[in-house]
Formats: C-alpha cells, sequence, structure tokens
C-alpha cells in the first residue's frame, strides 16, 4: 500500500522546477513528480520482508556516502522512497542522482 502523501511543512513559496531536471525526472523508469509536496517517488517490490529491509540498508548507506537523505516507507515487501531537497523546497540535482543510485542499488539486490 503507498504511503500517505506528506504535506510540505515549509512557508516558502513553491520553487519552479527547471526544464532539465523535469527531463531527468521523465527518463527515471518508475519514479513519478509529486508537485504538490515537490518530492519524486518509487514504490519498489521485493520478495520478502528481509530483502526489503536489506534494499533499506544499502539505500541508507549510499544516502550517507552521498549526504541526501531520502524519506523511506517500508510495509513488508515493499519500500516506497522520497526524494527532495527539503531546504531548496523542491527538487534537486541531487535528488535525482540518488533516485539514479537507487536504481543501481535495486538492479543488484
Amino acid at each position: 500500500m503507498p504511503a500517505k502523501k506528506r504535506k510540505k511543512e515549509s512557508t516558502t513559496e513553491k520553487v519552479a522546477l527547471p526544464k532539465s531536471l523535469r527531463s531527468q525526472i521523465d527518463k527515471l523508469d518508475g519514479w513519478a513528480l509529486d508537485e504538490e509536496t515537490m518530492e519524486i517517488h518509487k514504490l519498489f517490490k521485493l520478495p520478502t520482508y528481509i530483502n526489503a529491509l536489506a534494499f533499506v540498508a544499502k539505500i541508507a548507506v549510499h544516502a550517507e556516502i552521498l549526504n541526501h537523505h531520502p524519506r523511506i516507507v517500508l510495509t513488508y515487501n515493499t519500500v516506497e522512497v522520497f526524494c527532495s531537497t527539503h531546504d531548496a523546497g523542491t527538487i534537486t540535482k541531487s535528488d535525482i542522482e540518488l533516485a539514479k543510485k537507487i536504481q543501481q542499488i535495486k538492479t543488484n539486490c
């Protein structure tokens, strides 16, 4: 079951997403843009809870390396990942880079 949408807790105005970033998001396999929360997100299904937990742990290691931490929802064998740069109030190159890394991790699981 996908996680509920989270209302953006910022009082800043929405920042327009540059076309170059929008086109990069469009190239990410299965990732969706939520313009209300300014997040990109994807739901991953894994065979078991243990596989899903291992996937989350691998994401955490790379998030630390990149110093860019996604919001992650783990529910049994599904993992939903949300990327956004909260300080910028929008999606940035860091989110795209992290999403690509997460795709590589999933491919190798």
